[in-house]
């Protein structure tokens, strides 16, 4: 069972996230003016990325809703995986435009899932990405994905496993507290944690990562994916 962890903001925490278990690190650069959770500098990321080399898969998630701001930040950072949600989705012509830059980068595409309609979304993006990673949708004006702590409808989620015939991350919501139930439902490729594993202020605002909840995070996930056979 492969594990996930969303967003180290220092190359300290990233490398002790890796420490403890994680098998993937994302992080998550931003267009100027921007304000996504535990977003970092450019050049951040970049020292984050060098000192994973080897040590885990290296995921970017772009903070924008233009595709060319996606590829820029993709080509300055160099990341092992691009993680898309919200505006941008893959396809056959973002694929072709991308790997003029990054040639071998992989996709990682998140699909918000709300309801039915999120299993054919899913079928058809996964013919453009390398990985699918199931996350909650926030019913905003824009349709957010994900970053709030909360689950979905997880019987939705094992539908798309048994869909697609590429890797599925489950996320949304998943902590030390839920992860086996969530497992054992959706039996996943791989469980992401965000919010579960973070540490918050006062304000409610993610300021770091929780390194002992990410260590428990990723032993139960790997003790319940043998158990399981996943």
């Amino acid at each position: 069972m492969v594990t996930q962890i969303y967003s180290v903001i220092s190359v300290e925490e990233a490398v002790a996230c890796t420490e403890v278990g994680a098998d993937n690190i994302g992080m998550l650069v931003a267009d100027e003016g921007e304000n996504y959770p535990c977003t970092i500098e450019v050049s951040t990321a970049i020292d984050i990325m060098k000192a994973l080399e080897n040590k885990a898969l290296r995921i970017l998630i772009p903070g924008t809703n233009y595709r060319e701001n996606a590829i820029k930040f993709c080509a300055t950072v160099k990341p092992d995986v691009l993680h898309l949600s919200n505006a941008i989705k893959s396809s056959k012509e973002f694929l072709t435009d991308l790997r003029k830059v990054q040639p071998n980068v992989k996709i990682m595409q998140a699909i918000g899932v709300y309801d039915e309609s999120s299993i054919e979304e899913a079928i058809v993006l996964s013919e453009f990405s390398d990985y699918l990673l199931l996350d909650t949708y926030v019913p905003n004006p824009i349709g957010s994905i994900g970053a709030i702590g909360a689950t979905h409808d997880w019987n939705i989620s094992r539908k798309i496993v048994e869909s697609v015939s590429i890797p599925v991350i489950l996320a949304g919501g998943l902590g030390p507290d839920n992860v086996a139930d969530a497992i054992r439902k959706v039996r996943p490729y791989g469980v992401d944690s965000l919010t579960k594993t973070s540490i918050k202020n006062n304000d409610g605002v993610l300021i770091g990562k929780d390194i002992e909840k990410v260590k428990l995070f990723c032993e139960i996930a790997r003790k319940v994916g043998e158990e399981e056979g996943l």
